[in-house]
């Protein structure tokens, strides 16, 4: 339900410069502007969104000029943010929110982004790991 919600109506604030999935994939708007940024947070396997409609889904948002960056998290499941969910897997969920928040404060302080290179993890979050187990974050075409 929700990345339907994000779906409808993402690409209509003229002002708006990005947005977050979790767990799924929206349907790309045809028209969306150049280099909109996208942060998406799936489970490496994951029920309802396979490898390969990820993929997929991923060349079309970059063909159609979003700026993308996509995160798998190996053992997760679906719901791996939510606590009371069998899912849920803390140590991907407190990956995946400070991989948001960075997104968000970057989107918020334009400035400080151009002076950045790349999408590295955030420094307010040193004690994250890209190998913190049980699980390892894949970043997928991007």
């Amino acid at each position: 339900m929700g990345v339907g919600v994000v779906a409808s109506f993402w690409s209509l604030p003229p002002d708006s410069k990005g947005t977050l999935l979790f767990h799924g994939l929206a349907e790309i708007p045809k028209a969306v502007r150049s280099g909109f940024k996208v942060q998406i947070h799936i489970a490496e396997v994951d029920q309802f969104v396979s490898l390969e409609q990820r993929t997929l889904w991923v060349q079309s948002a970059q063909t159609a000029g979003l700026s993308v960056q996509d995160y798998t998290y190996r053992g997760a499941g679906h719901f791996f943010t939510d606590a009371n969910s069998a899912d849920y897997c803390a140590a991907a969920s407190e990956l995946t929110w400070a991989r948001a928040i960075d997104f968000l404060e970057r989107l918020l302080n334009p400035l400080q982004d151009s002076q950045r290179r790349g999408w590295p993890m955030p420094r307010r979050f040193p004690s994250l790991s890209l190998n913190h187990a049980p699980f390892s974050p894949i970043p997928l075409l991007g």
